[in-house]
């Protein structure tokens, strides 16, 4: 893992998919912490400290999107959606997002990806 990325905040509405991410990135060293939701998310984001941002563009109960453009409007931290469509992947990258990985999920493709800076 990249010396750089150090804290990770994962948000994402399963349990399942945060628990994976969470076990993969804390075995590389990173401090992890999780969101179920927007407002959980933008609490993170707005203490501060972290290094990288995951969203899952498809919860329920949160337009990717959206919470993509609050991010980048309130701080530079990086920004990977995990996304489902070519159209959602391209809507992410125009919100503000710095790249994107295409579900199903690959954790060897993630770690690749979140150590090119």
């Amino acid at each position: 893992m990249s010396n750089s990325v150090k804290n990770v905040l994962i948000v994402d509405g399963e349990t399942d998919t945060r628990l994976a991410l969470r076990l993969a990135l804390s075995a590389r060293g990173c401090a992890v912490q999780e969101a179920r939701s927007p407002g959980e998310a933008l609490d993170a984001v707005r203490a501060g400290s972290l290094d990288l941002v995951l969203i899952d563009l498809n919860m329920r109960d949160c337009d990717g999107i959206y919470l993509c453009r609050w991010i980048r409007a309130v701080s530079s931290v990086r920004i990977v959606t995990l996304c489902v469509s070519e159209a959602a992947q391209d809507d992410a990258l125009l919100a503000g997002a710095n790249d994107f990985i295409r579900k199903p999920l690959s954790i060897e493709e993630l770690l690749s990806r979140i150590q090119v800076q």
